[in-house]
């Protein structure tokens, strides 16, 4: 998303059309922020099922899942 923006900024920058880039910037930001709510939802109230897409380990997915719930704040 970021390399898409900043390539297409650029060229409305270049342009001198600065709306289209506050308008662009405001777009990427909604979808951006909208793709890491729901990574951030699925790390917290999941995180043994995503786990289970890397590894099938009982034991890796239990501790990951913690580790997991702990750092999906970060993710929004």
């Amino acid at each position: 998303m970021t390399i898409g923006l900043s390539m297409l900024a650029a060229q409305y920058w270049g342009k001198k059309e600065i709306p289209a880039v506050e308008r662009i910037f405001a777009y990427v930001l909604k979808i951006t922020a909208a793709i890491s709510l729901v990574f951030t939802l699925a790390a917290l109230f999941c995180p043994a099922l995503l786990m289970r897409i890397f590894t099938s380990d009982p034991t890796l997915i239990e501790k990951g899942a913690v580790y997991l719930r702990a750092v999906s704040v970060s993710y929004f």
